[in-house]
């Protein structure tokens, strides 16, 4: 064996692990030193010049350091802690730490002691003072007085290390240091870096746990290493000896002592630090406020160092109580699954930890808030009183106990008022700024109220069993329980009174049980208000709005979910409490907002007006929001989201917290129980569709539910039904007249439900979906005579004016109203004729999907029926004496119509003719001088008529080409209605109502997205107007605050790795992955809101199969998803018809539900397509528009903000900002970006080469480069990709191109200037500047192979050789060398005091990019070859380096900025993985004697 071989070798014994590590430890100056490639622990290399300097000609920054700081250590370290764990018996598994010879683990009642635990740990301690003593000097040497130097001496004597050593280390290194290179990366004291430290720690603990049970000197004292840690954390942050991490590296030690995984011990050292809590949560508290408002990594430890101290006193009380389970009253069987842990926590550090828990609240960074959430979550099992133990204990030193625990006198004997105090700190926060720490507060608050309900369980049994003397020292809650033994509901005003006097504890004693619990939360749902009228709960960081409700329902949510692991609560007996959050008092709510916000109207007027809620679809201004901003809209008024919201939510907590938590017998019975609930709520239908005998609710009035109420009660049962799948078998008997019953519900939402129930139905019993579609189908002409019927009926008869009661039309709108007059019955006729047409067409989704598919008389059946309802437009006798009651046939039809067109081609082949002479008629009917109804009823049949036209261009796109002249008439059609409904069109003036408006809106997106649907080229005549109309709409909804969501559409899915952010400062779903619960969240915050005539408009055009198809193939590369978001790009070009084939067509996303968000997507995808269409003059104007609409938005910015999300923002100087908010950037950047991506490719240019472009290049240059230094992470990416496209449009041999005017402006970005701006001063800002710089450097690479492969392939396709175009390209491509000369250095480690984390991160990311974008797969050349042993430097020093947010005195003032991009940074460590996918798919890197690092 050669000694290259040796020196990688693993150790063969923790004793040699331990050897090693030492010597490493001792010699590592040599690591440092660049020229000493002849080191003896250094890794091979092919060639010593090969890897240190690089090839001539080839720039300096490209000398590869070997090793690398810390390189070393890191290894030993992590050899060192695979022998701990396999002596400790944690890990099974050998990795690549273990000789072939060495044998899994044997169990660890059979391992031998291990005896080396203690000398082993005074080796470890060495790192503290190396780390101290290079943070303080700048190096290894150090000054005789440092008192660091005597660590490792006062913690292993036996091992103490001379100071000699040291010196003579650093005279080494600077002797050594004389060379030709350079370092890059300076030496890092080894406990700043991140993954090195955290192997440290592991070993410590570990060291501590296998030595703490030996005899004698062997033993490891670990009273001596807890208080040596904590003595250490105390050391005063500016000192020099406690630099280099060693505070932080010290609690993280006391914290992994905690919760070191010795299950097989008993817990023994969470027994041993458990006696230390007071000590502990003391020395936590002192560095929370050590920290001051700067750098947060501390306090951060801190709290995670807090919470982790509650799980070792958890762990040490049950062991006890294990152990001495047959004396102990609660049983030694259950009590891994019980809430309560009193006595687990002496009292001053109960005290102390409510202290400390308060104190972090008020912290500015999400961090700590999330940390003490976290603790206190932890804490309520241990929080209630044990007052036989604080009656012994008075007198002494817990004389300040009343005052540590915010009460005094009489209240500090109360057993729940420390259990009070966190419950109430969880639901002041419990709406915080940022959703994580929301989420946090609110499983905090279901924790507390868990142990207040198990607490109050326990005092009836012992009540019951009369063994209430063991319950003595409780005689306040007996005096209390007694009046109140057999009620769950006690009267809170008793229990205040008795209880606390004049300061209540509502929470904990409305929670002694589970149902009052349940209650309590029900009850703060529906008080704390809706999203304009709920107040800010009191935190810090609490924003109010929408986040108080979504709090509470989270809480309830965690609390359900608790009960279910305990078993002792039926869950089922929760659905009753869970459904009045939407009950009686939220419904009055509701009703008087919408009274407030006059959006009351009469359903008789117009029957497809909004009804639930009847409010106007305009959003109102959260009250979270800054004082200017609300100064700027109107005072504070009631939100129409608040029914929406609410029965969100609700759904949620039946959903998530009982229907999944139970077997599915348990979910058969409520669906049984939900489907009562129902048929007490609704009224009887008659075969005709109009209302039978009435049906008495009886006395019992509390099973009666409103409308919201019968939504959530649907939605359940919808997805129960799939849940359950053929096991419901038995149900559907009943189920079938409640929802036949449901679709006449005079409600949109309940029609809504009931239709998607049958749905449901038809996923699990196609049979079933089809015997009702066909039943459904049979009813609609006897439906529709009666419509005829009433309306003349009620034309003919005079009826008198409507009462007004308080300024209000008294109409019947009760469900169950026992006098039905003509126009009542009318409107039961048009909503049973709504709700029927939409159940049909959503079975129309599931048939072909079914087994069975298509069943052709079902579709024979619906083009009969539509046709019949669409003949209604035509009927003048209908139209002139009740159009409302036409429009409504008219769009049940075109329901019927746009729900076989989602089946395919083979379903509608033969009805082809039909549907378009439908359409033609239609078209006709709604032109001016021919229609014979006002405005509003024609935009309603238009609106559903557009909605059909898409369904056909989406769904059945082939047929343009099959059917002779289809292209030609639906052209003509498009442009029939286009004048109608463009600016100063006969529809523009429905815009004064906030319902046509809304219509407005969906049926411009309509048309414009039907023109999207349309091959390139065949609208001639019609492009250059819908380019006008496109411009204008982008400029007016940008104006409005309306904000696009196209562009995460449009950047490219390989640098989505660069949006993750942490738990806590997560602000737009997907940004963390795996967490539902937040996503959900953050979206309900965010969520705008989506009326049913806007649902229904893009109901049909959702392709959700085709999205799960999609979803189901993965994007996996080797087991990992990040690998595969860098291999597969998502160019999946799928071109419905040859037509779509020319030019650079792209197919139209999936719509959004608000029809103004719709509209601007659709607007900005027809202005990329006719872009190219237009001439010069024409292009320059439409970026002059775009340029001027972000100048005039920069001044107000942060103001106006139409997007509900802005709710996020607090006042706060720590708060986290929302850059999504940025409305005219996104839709800008979006715009010009979709036009760059929709310009063909060199189709113009005719193998001529441009240089510098047209005019709106330069404009749009201009444009995007400002757009850089955007705080907003989507669009920074869209600017970087929106200038490689230009930069990669061509180029010539003259210097003065766009891609060199490109390339020299972003050096002038990076240096913190912008062309035409003044240079930026803000840190903050320079360091967006330069990310986005640096990941343009990639895309222009990316973008340039990307355009050279679609060459190839075209040329390939038309068997022709390269074009001189594609030569010229080759001579003149972006200069790859440069651009990553300009790259590496900041990746160079000694940068990181004058860069940020986030520009390092995207340099890695970018590097990445580079590399796989240039470098070929085949034999690399020998500036190839130093390339690629520069990304394996730049893996290593990238993983190796401080994660932490602040190193130095340089970065103190930058602490925000840098802590908030850490979560980037690490992401950012991910894209390692590309970099190390090149380098294992290298055939250089694939031979043996050259395996990298």
């Amino acid at each position: 064996m050669t000694t290259i071989d040796n020196e990688q070798a693993p150790p063969s014994s923790a004793e040699e692990a331990a050897a090693l590590l030492g010597a490493a430890i001792s010699f590592d100056a040599t690591s440092y030193n660049v020229n000493n490639s002849s080191s003896s622990s250094a890794p091979s290399s092919p060639t010593s010049a090969a890897n240190s300097n690089p090839p001539q000609g080839m720039h300096s920054i490209f000398t590869v350091q070997t090793p690398v700081p810390n390189q070393i250590l890191f290894i030993r370290l992590i050899n060192l802690r695979a022998w701990l764990r396999w002596h400790a018996g944690i890990d099974s598994e050998l990795g690549i730490s273990f000789p072939p010879h060495i044998q899994p683990p044997p169990p660890k009642t059979e391992q031998p002691p291990f005896q080396a635990a203690r000398s082993i740990l005074a080796v470890l301690q060495k790192l503290l003072e190396i780390s101290s003593a290079l943070a303080a000097e700048g190096g290894f040497g150090a000054h005789g007085d440092d008192n660091s130097m005597t660590i490792a001496a006062a913690m292993s004597p036996k091992l103490g290390v001379g100071k000699k050593s040291f010196a003579t280390s650093a005279s080494s290194k600077q002797q050594s240091s004389g060379g030709n290179n350079q370092q890059q990366h300076k030496p890092l004291p080894p406990l700043l870096s991140t993954p090195l430290r955290h192997a440290w720690v592991e070993c410590t603990a570990l060291c501590l746990s296998l030595g703490s049970n030996l005899p004698g000197n062997l033993r490891t004292d670990a009273h001596s290493l807890i208080t040596k840690m904590m003595e250490i954390s105390n050391w005063n942050p500016r000192s020099k000896m406690a630099s280099g991490g060693v505070r932080l590296s010290a609690l993280m030690v006391l914290g992994k002592i905690c919760v070191l995984d010795d299950h097989q011990d008993g817990f023994d050292l969470a027994k041993r630090v458990s006696p230390y809590a007071y000590e502990i949560l003391t020395c936590c508290h002192k560095g929370l406020l050590s920290g001051g408002a700067g750098e947060p990594g501390h306090r951060v430890e801190c709290v995670s160092t807090a919470w982790k101290l509650a799980v070792a006193c958890r762990r040490s009380h049950d062991a006890n109580r294990l152990m001495h389970g047959n004396s102990n009253a609660d049983g030694g069987n259950d009590q891994s699954l019980s809430f309560l842990a009193t006595g687990a926590m002496e009292d001053r550090a109960v005290i102390e930890a409510i202290k400390f828990i308060k104190r972090a609240t008020a912290d500015k960074y999400p961090e700590v808030r999330m940390g003490a959430a976290v603790f206190a979550g932890m804490m309520a099992p241990m929080l209630i009183r044990n007052i036989r133990n604080t009656a012994n204990m008075r007198g002494g030193r817990d004389g300040a106990s009343g005052g540590g625990g915010g009460e005094g006198g009489a209240a500090a004997s109360a057993p729940l008022v420390w259990l009070e105090d966190v419950t109430q700190v969880a639901m002041r926060n419990i709406d915080d700024e940022s959703a994580g720490v929301a989420t946090a507060w609110a499983t905090c608050l279901a924790r507390c109220l868990c142990a207040s309900s198990e607490y109050g369980q326990g005092i009836r049994a012992a009540q019951s069993e009369d063994q209430a003397s063991r319950r003595s020292a409780d005689v306040d809650h007996e005096a209390v329980m007694t009046s109140n033994n057999n009620n769950n509901n006690l009267d809170l005003a008793s229990k205040f009174k008795a209880l606390r006097g004049a300061t209540a504890t509502a929470a904990t004693m409305a929670s002694f049980s589970v149902p009052s619990a349940i209650a309590f939360l029900v009850t703060q749902f529906v008080k704390c208000g809706g999203e304009a009228t709920s107040n800010k709960c009191g935190g810090t960081y609490s924003i109010g709005g929408r986040a108080s409700r979504i709090g509470y329902s989270d809480a309830l949510t965690e609390y359900l979910r608790l009960q279910s692991s305990r078993g002792e609560f039926q869950l089922v007996e929760a659905l009753n409490p869970v459904i009045e959050m939407v009950g009686a008092s939220f419904e009055k709510q509701v009703q008087q907002g919408e009274r407030a916000s006059g959006g009351g109207r009469d359903d008789a007027s117009d029957f497809y007006a909004p009804s639930s809620p009847r409010s106007s679809p305009e959003k109102r201004p959260p009250p979270s929001i800054s004082t200017a901003f609300l100064s700027a809209r109107a005072s504070k008024t009631r939100s129409s989201a608040d029914s929406s919201i609410g029965r969100l939510l609700a759904s949620n907590v039946v959903r998530k917290g009982i229907t999944e938590n139970v077997s599915e017998s348990i979910q058969l019975t409520i669906l049984r129980d939900l489907a009562t609930m129902c048929r007490s709520s609704v009224g009887h239908t008659s075969p005709d569709g109009g209302k039978d005998v009435r049906r008495s609710l009886g006395d019992d009035k509390g099973k009666s539910m409103n409308r919201h109420q019968l939504q959530v009660a649907l939605i359940e049962m919808s997805h129960i039904v799939v849940a359950v799948g053929e096991a419901g078998a038995s149900s559907l008997e009943d189920l079938h007249p409640i929802l036949q019953d449901c679709l006449s519900h005079p409600d949109h939402g309940v029609r809504h439900e009931a239709a998607a129930v049958y749905a449901a139905i038809a996923q699990a019993f196609p049979s079933e979906g089809r015997k009702f579609a066909i039943e459904s189908l049979s009813g609609f002409s006897a439906n529709l005579d009666a419509i005829s019927s009433l309306s003349f009926k009620i034309a003919s008869t005079p009826t008198p004016a409507p009462r007004k009661r308080f300024g209000r039309s008294r109409t019947n709108t009760n469900e169950n109203s026992s006098i039905i007059t003509p126009a009542d019955e009318l409107l039961r006729h048009q909503a049973t004729l709504h709700g029927n047409a939409l159940a049909v067409s959503m079975l129309m989704h599931e048939f072909p999907h079914c087994h069975g598919g298509v069943a052709t008389a079902i579709v024979s059946k619906t083009f009969e029926v539509a046709a019949k309802l669409l003949h209604c437009q035509f009927d003048e006798k209908l139209t002139s004496v009740n159009p409302t009651a036409a429009c409504t046939c008219v769009r049940a039809g075109y329901c019927l119509l746009s729900g076989a067109l989602t089946m395919g081609i083979d379903a509608i082949i033969p009805h082809v003719s039909t549907i378009f002479s439908v359409w033609q008629g239609s078209s006709m009917a709604v032109l001016p001088g021919v229609s014979k109804l006002y405005s509003s009823h024609d935009l309603m049949c238009v609106e559903a008529m557009l909605s059909s036209v898409v369904c056909f261009l989406k769904f059945c796109p082939t047929l343009l080409l099959a059917v002779p002249d289809a292209l030609t008439r639906l052209t003509a059609i498009l442009e029939k209605i286009f004048p109608l409904i463009s600016s100063g069109g006969r529809f523009e003036s429905e815009k004064s109502t906030a319902v046509g408006k809304s219509r407005l809106s969906s049926a411009r997106a309509s048309v414009m997205e039907a023109y999207s649907w349309l091959p390139p080229g065949s609208f001639p005549m019609s492009a250059d107007r819908i380019f006008s109309f496109a411009v204008s709409q982008i400029q007016e909804l940008t104006e409005n605050d309306v904000l696009c969501s196209i562009l995460d559409a449009l950047v490219s899915k390989e640098d989505k790795l660069i949006d993750a952010h942490s738990f806590e400062r997560a602000v737009s779903p997907g940004q963390i992955g795996g967490s539902v619960a937040l996503d959900n969240n953050i979206s309900l915050r965010s969520s705008d809101v989506v009326h049913h005539n806007e649902r229904e408009a893009i109901l049909h055009l959702l392709a959700w199969r085709k999205k799960l198809r999609t979803r189901m193939q993965g994007d996996d590369c080797c087991t990992s998803p990040i690998l595969g978001a860098y291999l597969r790009e998502g160019d999946d070009k799928c071109s419905p018809t040859p037509l779509h084939e020319v030019g650079r067509w792209r197919e139209p996303l999936d719509p959004i539900g608000t029809s103004k968000v719709r509209l601007l997507d659709c607007c900005i995808h027809v202005f990329a397509a006719t872009f190219g269409l237009q001439d010069g003059q024409t292009q320059a104007e439409a970026l002059q528009m775009l340029e001027s609409m972000y100048n005039a938005a920069q001044p107000e910015k942060t103001t106006n903000r139409f997007n509900v999300s802005s709710s996020l923002i607090a006042e706060s100087q720590g708060k986290l900002k929302s850059p999504e908010e940025d409305v005219p950037s996104t839709n800008l950047t979006a715009a010009v970006l979709a036009c760059l991506q929709a310009l063909p490719l060199y189709e113009a240019t005719h193998d001529t080469l441009i240089g510098v472009g047209p005019p709106w290049m330069v404009r749009a240059t201009d444009l995007l480069l400002r757009l850089l230094p955007t705080p907003s992470d989507i669009i920074r990416r869209g600017a970087a990709e929106g200038l490689a496209l230009l930069a990669t449009l061509g180029v010539s041999e003259d210097a003065n191109t766009l891609q060199s005017t490109i390339l020299h402006s972003l050096d002038e970005v990076m240096t913190g200037s912008i062309p035409g701006n003044s240079k930026m001063q803000e840190i903050e800002i320079l360091s967006y500047a330069r990310a986005g710089s640096l990941l343009t450097l990639a895309c222009i690479q990316r973008a340039a192979m990307r355009m050279t492969r679609t060459e190839n392939e075209r040329a390939e396709s038309r068997s022709v050789v390269s074009s001189p175009r594609s030569r010229a390209r080759e001579n003149n491509s972006p200069p790859v060398m440069i651009m990553m000369t300009r790259l590496l250095p900041s990746l160079a480690t000694q940068n990181f005091d004058g860069d940020s984390l986030l520009s390092r991160a995207y340099a890695l990311h970018s590097f990445g990019i580079l590399i796989s974008n240039s470098l070929s797969q085949g034999k690399l050349s020998s500036s190839q070859l130093q390339i690629a042993w520069k990304a394996v430097e730049a893996v290593e020093t990238s993983f190796l380096s401080a994660w932490s947010a602040v190193t130095s005195d340089i970065s103190k003032g930058r602490e925000r900025e840098k802590f908030a991009a850490e979560p980037t940074s690490k992401s950012g460590a991910s894209g390692c993985l590309c970099l190390i996918l090149f380098i294992n798919c290298s055939p250089f890197f694939c031979n043996k004697s050259y395996s990298p690092r």
